[in-house]
């Protein structure tokens, strides 16, 4: 049994690639710079760069309803508002009510 060499958001990305994800919303930062690294030039996902967090937050869910595959949307860490709280907590529990 051979180990790869992979960092946490490489794993990541390959495993929302099996998901269908080829496109992804955000702003690179310190905390983000694992799945950064992933998005190489070989990547199966490219990252579209957005000005702040709402707005990729808008891109990703813009996407995912005109095209039908999922949005994704990773930001640096900062503020969450209790009303994203809530929308996460309830997107969470949905992915997981599947699995």
């Amino acid at each position: 049994m051979s180990k790869s060499n992979i960092s946490t958001g490489e794993a990541v990305l390959r495993l929302l690639a099996e998901y269908g994800v080829d496109t992804i919303f955000g702003i690179p930062g310190v905390h983000t710079l694992d799945f950064c690294r992933g998005l190489g030039d070989d990547a199966k996902i490219r990252h579209i760069h957005a000005r702040n967090e709402m707005g990729a937050g808008f891109m990703a869910d813009g996407y995912a309803r005109s095209s039908g595959k999922p949005g994704v949307c990773l930001t640096i860490s900062g503020l969450v508002l209790p009303m994203q709280q809530r929308r996460l907590v309830k997107l969470t529990q949905t992915l997981f009510r599947y699995y």
